[in-house]
């Protein structure tokens, strides 16, 4: 009972943190799971990928607030991807054979070319 109340009291600390962060709501992230088909294990895995989630989406908006400055020239949107923290990303991306070159797009990558 004792860790419930724990959970909640940092689930709820980590909402309060991300709304007063970025613009993520409760019904972008319901919208998220729908439309990527995204389902976690239990209640604490959810608020852990939702966290990321918002912090991502954060990024998201200052990256293409560069863009709209003309300091970048990638533009970046949400994707399957954005619930998972940078190393799930990269594991990700792996597993599927994409390898992310810094300054450009992503691309398919052979097993001849691969340098992991």
């Amino acid at each position: 009972m004792k860790s419930h109340f724990v959970v909640l009291i940092v689930a709820s600390l980590m909402l309060a943190y991300v709304s007063l962060s970025t613009a993520c709501t409760d019904e972008m992230w319901l919208e998220y799971k729908e439309k990527y088909d995204k389902s976690y294990n239990s209640t604490e895995d959810d608020m852990f990928h939702f966290y990321t989630f918002c912090d991502n989406l954060k990024a998201l908006n200052e990256r293409n607030g560069d863009f709209k400055l003309d300091k970048s020239n990638l533009k970046v949107h949400v994707s399957a991807v954005t619930d998972l923290t940078h190393e799930q990303q990269k594991e990700y991306y792996a597993s599927r054979g994409i390898k992310r070159v810094k300054g450009q797009k992503q691309k398919h990558v052979s097993e001849e070319e691969e340098d992991y």
